[in-house]
């Protein structure tokens, strides 16, 4: 059975609505509450006068309560709340870097990591490759607990986060397990929820805050609420808010638990799907459970962030609040087979690598994997995918897109030209520094040397090294390759692929506004031009196959009516016949459509490109680039021989 993103990605969005909702009526009640506690407080309603109205009426006398002090009170507790969550969101306007930091994680890459961080690096690369996603910057958390994360508000801007305990105590095939189940949560949308869920929190949690607040700096004054002019009503105030915010709190994690438990069983079984190998992720749980510090988390931060681990971050007196389920019912549903018995070790000694330098090191680690054609997945047409294969790359430029220079060698050489290469490394010398010049002449032939597909996949990988830029240096990479693309005058389809898989991946670091509050649209009415422009760019590069007409007219026209068909389009809509500056215009609307809309392009993509029952390079290509462009769950069909 597929996995369903599409769907799964949609429950996401609409337990974000809910949550939104429920939020709501926690803040209304909170209002409230704090309303009734100024009042009491300083004197402005008497407790008296709210029984005797009560008795009468049988409901609470809200009109006893001054408007006055209504409108200051709920002006300042949304007013707080609002703050709050707008502080906590802006210091998460890095995305997954921010939270990573935010509890601890330190950045690993090969160069300066250890050897079995290299194995970890390794594990993550090959599950990026089977789930053509950005390959995701890594941080290693100073943990001697078992764990592991995923963050980020898109697959561009994920992080995958792993602690210490993890690397040291799992062996490859559970660590590539609890790897999977992470790459799940970004793939299904998860991610996303998770950051909201922790500003949200942040804000319910500063009227406690303001509570206590009030308390350490009234301590030792007189409760009291007296009018006799000696006592401070302030205590009891601080009182109140203190109980009030954690009530609000209190239902907060209630929500968020419910929610998230529901995710985790979910990421379980795909990971199962994912990688074709339930032990992996059960015998991880197993070890969890019998550890001594099992996958809870000695930093401050694990309580807001406690639902976006792997397991329980932190303890929980009572089972309603905690963000995972059990490990013993995780277990029981990867294996049904599972006698309850925890027969593992409790700690596991690794083999450690040999090699003393970073290639070496790298080299003994990809030696050590299995290989990434055994980690299957299905797209929604049922038909089974083989993923690009991690070794089947060389590994010489898999060390080097590890290093800031030579990836960004890597990159610039993927556009090269021989009959225009003087004048592109004219252009690299201009713009470009001496070290990144040695670095083209040291690997372009290297990399011109592999295929379309290779050489995207060497990209995807050399893309977190890629974000170590900073803004200046972006837009001068960035003008780099535009003039590269430009010397002939002309742009083709890869080098639009490479252009936009720049912006999409490395430049999404300086666009946060528009990533993390971009607004899903579900109708295809709203954003049928763009569809068609991208319907008309895949119907230009149709393949000429066994059942095709025999012009390529004709084959370009059968693409565009299948692609029609897919939509429910009349045959009769007219081809906007769109360039790529026309597709890279329409790219940020196509990438904000909802996960349901999604799912449509996604089959008018592969009925396009099946129209003639066959499958080119070129369009495998093609698919390939827009699923991951357009961050579509899906992996494309190995491309069949072409006729």
């Amino acid at each position: 059975m597929a996995i369903d993103f599409f769907g799964e990605q949609d429950k996401a969005r609409r337990n974000t609505g809910l949550l939104v909702f429920l939020f709501a009526i926690a803040v209304v009640l909170l209002v409230l509450l704090t309303n009734l506690a100024v009042c009491i407080g300083f004197n402005l309603i008497e407790v008296e006068s709210i029984r005797f109205a009560y008795q009468q009426k049988g409901a609470f006398p809200w009109y006893l309560l001054p408007s006055k002090a209504i409108v200051l009170t709920t002006t300042a507790v949304l007013g707080g709340i609002t703050l709050m969550v707008t502080l906590k969101w802006v210091s998460l306007r890095d995305g997954g870097r921010a939270v990573a930091e935010s509890l601890g994680g330190e950045r690993v890459t090969y160069s300066n990591a250890t050897a079995q961080q290299r194995v970890l690096l390794n594990v993550v690369a090959e599950m990026a490759l089977a789930s053509n996603v950005p390959m995701p910057p890594v941080y290693v958390l100073p943990e001697s607990a078992i764990n592991a994360f995923a963050a980020g508000y898109s697959p561009a801007d994920a992080v995958i986060g792993v602690t210490a305990g993890c690397i040291e105590q799992l062996n490859r095939e559970e660590l590539q397990g609890v790897v999977a189940h992470e790459f799940i949560h970004i793939l299904n949308g998860d991610m996303r929820l998770n950051i909201r869920l922790m500003a949200w929190l942040y804000g319910i949690l500063c009227i406690a805050d303001a509570g206590r607040f009030i308390l350490e700096h009234t301590r030792g004054v007189r409760i009291s609420n007296s009018n006799d002019g000696k006592s401070n009503p302030l205590p009891l105030i601080g009182l109140a808010l203190l109980i009030i915010g954690g009530l609000g709190v209190f239902f907060g994690n209630l929500i968020k638990a419910a929610v998230s438990r529901q995710r985790e069983f979910l990421a379980d079984a795909s990971a199962v799907q994912f990688t074709r190998n339930p032990h992996g992720i059960a015998d991880a749980l197993k070890k969890i459970a019998v550890y001594s510090q099992h996958g809870e988390l000695k930093t401050s931060g694990a309580e807001s962030a406690s639902h976006m681990f792997f397991s329980s971050a932190i303890s929980h007196f009572l089972g309603m609040f905690s963000t995972h389920p059990p490990l013993n019912d995780r277990i029981k549903r990867i294996d049904p087979s599972w006698d309850g018995r925890f027969a593992v070790a409790k700690t596991t000694k690794k083999t450690q690598a040999t090699a003393e330098n970073t290639e070496n090191a790298f080299d003994t680690a990809l030696a050590s994997s299995v290989a990434i054609s055994t980690l299957l997945t299905q797209n929604n047409h049922g038909a089974v995918v083989e993923p690009q294969s991690l070794a089947s790359l060389p590994k010489f430029l898999l060390t080097n897109c590890q290093h800031f220079s030579s990836a960004s060698a890597i990159y610039l050489s993927t556009l090269l030209q021989p009959e225009y290469l003087a004048r592109q490394m004219f252009l690299i010398r201009e713009l470009g520094n001496a070290d990144l010049v040695a670095n083209v002449d040291r690997l372009s032939d290297r990399v011109m040397q592999l295929n379309r597909q290779q050489q995207l996949s060497v990209l995807q990988l050399a893309i977190p090294t890629l974000k170590e830029q900073t803004a200046s240096q972006f837009r001068i990479f960035q003008q780099l390759v535009h003039d590269l693309v430009q010397v002939d005058n002309q742009q083709d389809l890869y080098e639009w692929i490479v252009q936009s898989w720049l912006l999409h991946c490395v430049g999404v670091q300086w666009h946060w506004v528009a990533v993390s509050s971009a607004a899903r649209t579900e109708s295809m009415a709203k954003r049928q031009s763009e569809i068609l422009c991208l319907l008309s760019v895949t119907s230009a590069h149709a393949h000429s196959g066994a059942n095709a007409e025999s012009t390529g007219q004709n084959r370009k026209q059968l693409a565009w009516l299948a692609g029609l068909a897919a939509l429910d389009l009349p045959e009769g809509t007219a081809n906007p016949h769109a360039s790529y500056a026309d597709l890279t215009a329409a790219l940020p609307h196509l990438l904000n459509c909802g996960p349901l809309l999604k799912r449509q392009i996604w089959q008018m993509l592969q009925a396009a490109i099946h129209a003639d029952a066959q499958i080119s390079d070129e369009e495998q290509l093609l698919l390939q680039a827009f699923a991951f462009l357009l961050e579509i769950p899906a992996v494309p069909q190995r491309a069949s021989t072409s006729a």
